[in-house]
Order: C-alpha cells, then sequence, then structure tokens
C-alpha cells in the first residue's frame, strides 16, 4: 500500500463534482469517459486549478497526447501501463507541486497583507492599493 487516498468518478461530471468537494492533491483522468470526457474535464479544471493532472487513456496517438497536454494535463500515459511506472509520476508530480508550495511559503515569509496594505518586512517596502509607498528610513522603523 502507497498510503493514497483514492476517490473514483464514473464519468466527467461526477469527476469534477467530487473534485470540487474534496479538492485532491493530483487527479488521474481517462479520457474515455461518459457525459463529459476527459479532456472537457481538463479544460473545466485548468479554470479553477492548477492540481497536477495525469491522463490515463487507451488513446496513445501522438495527437491525443498533444492534445492532452494543450489542454492542461501535465503528464500523458498511455494503455497498458506500469503501474510502478505510475506511482513514480504521481510521485514526481506531488514532489514538485509540494517543493513550489515551500518555495512560494519561503517567499512570502515577512509579508504582511491587510486589505489593501501590504508591508514587505524583508524589502522593506509598504503598497496601499498595488502602489509602493516611499518612506524613509525613520518612517519604517
Amino acid at each position: 500500500m502507497i498510503g493514497y487516498s483514492v476517490v473514483t468518478a464514473s464519468d466527467g461530471e461526477e469527476a469534477l463534482s467530487a473534485f470540487r468537494l474534496l479538492i485532491p492533491d493530483l487527479i488521474v483522468l481517462d479520457v474515455m469517459m461518459p457525459k463529459l470526457d476527459g479532456y472537457g474535464v481538463c479544460q473545466e479544471l485548468r479554470k479553477q486549478s492548477d492540481v497536477p493532472i495525469i491522463m490515463l487513456t487507451a488513446l496513445a496517438d501522438v495527437a491525443d497526447r498533444i492534445t492532452g497536454l494543450e489542454l492542461g494535463a501535465d503528464d500523458y500515459m498511455a494503455k497498458p501501463f506500469s503501474p510502478k511506472e505510475l506511482e513514480s509520476r504521481i510521485r514526481s508530480l506531488l514532489r514538485r507541486r509540494n517543493d513550489r508550495a515551500t518555495t512560494a511559503a519561503i517567499s512570502n515569509l515577512g509579508v504582511m497583507v491587510v486589505d489593501n496594505l501590504k508591508i514587505d518586512t524583508n524589502k522593506r517596502q509598504v503598497y496601499k492599493a498595488g502602489e509602493r509607498i516611499p518612506l524613509t528610513g525613520i518612517e519604517y522603523t
């Protein structure tokens, strides 16, 4: 057991509903689903999220792969597939997502935002409604 919690959906509409309810860390998506195909689900997901998406499907032509990637999938695997390879790709995407989140959190240390006021203690700068407010060293301390 790898330790992932898995939720399944029987069609594209159910997949979107489950996404909105659960907000998963990663999605493995088949192209050939009833009601709304995987391409449509991928497009809808990209309108609202940057969640990693792996397309896992029987459609293996280069054109199908390009379509999936251009619609926003992060990776594309054709069936039949190796479960170990899928596991490796999942770990890789989750690792990159976690690395980006850590980098963003570190870069936001020392930044406080209240309504339209932003104080960046690292750069010793203050912004109101996106415009920098010029301060002297005495005013900032």
